[in-house]
């Protein structure tokens, strides 16, 4: 075997590593980006599904499906407590004319099963229909739920009511706050980039036109 051969075989090994070695690399590239899609998709999914559930209950501050009725007097169908991260109000749950309460909080670290994410948190939704209490807790990745409150005509550079709100009925408009992480640990080249893992949803004015009719 010539040297010209040997070199020519040497070469070919050489070749062939830096092909394998581009293959891995690829792979990892394509796996890690499949990850962070993964991440974005499913928190995208569980952010959506928060807030149109929340939008959904906050409009009905204050309804009643028989708002003529005698036993329901606008004093007694607004909102019973508000705070940073506990809300609860009164509204006709049923659609059967009496007044029902319902209630969002977030819940504690100490509640949730263990994940890769310490901040994950619970979003626990209380309701009371006819006296009967019915709780419900939704572990979609949650590790922020704020609620400031302000007066009837809010700006942006209004100071937020003191929490918890002491007069509930002075309140008119609602500032949410949402975030949502993934409850995998991300990678540790992602830790300086939460968009890897992390959404943030913000409605500035969240309001019910009920409160009008307080």
């Amino acid at each position: 075997m010539g040297t010209s051969s040997l070199l020519e075989i040497i070469g070919s090994f050489i070749t062939a590593g830096i092909l394998m070695l581009a293959i891995i690399r690829l792979n990892l590239s394509t796996s890690e980006t499949r990850q962070t899609y993964g991440y974005n998709y499913r928190n995208q999914t569980n952010l959506t599904t928060l807030v149109m559930m929340l939008e959904d209950d906050i409009s009905r501050i204050s309804y009643c499906a028989n708002p003529a009725n005698p036993a329901v007097n606008p004093a007694s169908r607004g909102i019973c407590y508000a705070d940073t991260s506990r809300f609860r109000w009164k509204t006709d749950l049923n659609n059967d004319g009496s007044i029902d309460s319902i209630e969002y909080s977030l819940g504690l670290a100490s509640d949730m099963p263990p994940t890769n994410n310490p901040r994950n948190r619970y979003l626990i939704k209380k309701m009371w229909i006819a006296g009967t209490l019915t709780q419900q807790k939704w572990n979609l990745g949650l590790t922020q739920f704020r609620l400031d409150y302000y007066p009837a005509g809010f700006t942006t550079t209004a100071t937020p009511m003191a929490c918890p709100v002491s007069n509930t009925q002075g309140i008119g408009l609602m500032q949410l706050r949402i975030t949502v992480e993934s409850s995998d640990k991300p990678k540790q080249e992602f830790l300086g980039d939460t968009s890897q893992y992390q959404v943030f949803w913000k409605q500035v004015r969240v309001t019910s036109k009920n409160l009008t009719f307080r």
